[in-house]
């Protein structure tokens, strides 16, 4: 049998390729996985977001804060305890 080396050459080509188009078709395939976790982490990550953003909001609320404050024994200061202080620049 006779083959002409060209032949081989282009045999061994159509190999490679067909090689490369499986491997690249895999890399696709995990990388379009991954980047659909990715999508629905960050989604998740936003819903909390959300939520810390509201309970921050709930719990540094002005009336909130002054109940927590006189639970703990504390009382705005009278006018005669306030001293205003002035910057000084040099």
């Amino acid at each position: 049998m006779n083959v002409k080396p060209g032949l081989l050459v282009l045999v061994a080509a159509v190999w490679a390729s067909a090689m490369a188009v499986t491997y690249v078709s895999h890399q696709t395939r995990q990388l379009h996985a991954e980047m659909n976790r990715q999508s629905q982490h960050y989604a998740q990550q936003r819903v909390e977001w959300g939520q810390l953003t509201l309970e921050l909001g709930a719990v540094a609320a002005p009336v909130v804060v002054e109940q927590r404050a006189l639970g703990m024994g504390m009382h705005a200061p009278a006018a005669g305890d306030l001293r205003i202080l002035r910057e000084v620049r040099r």
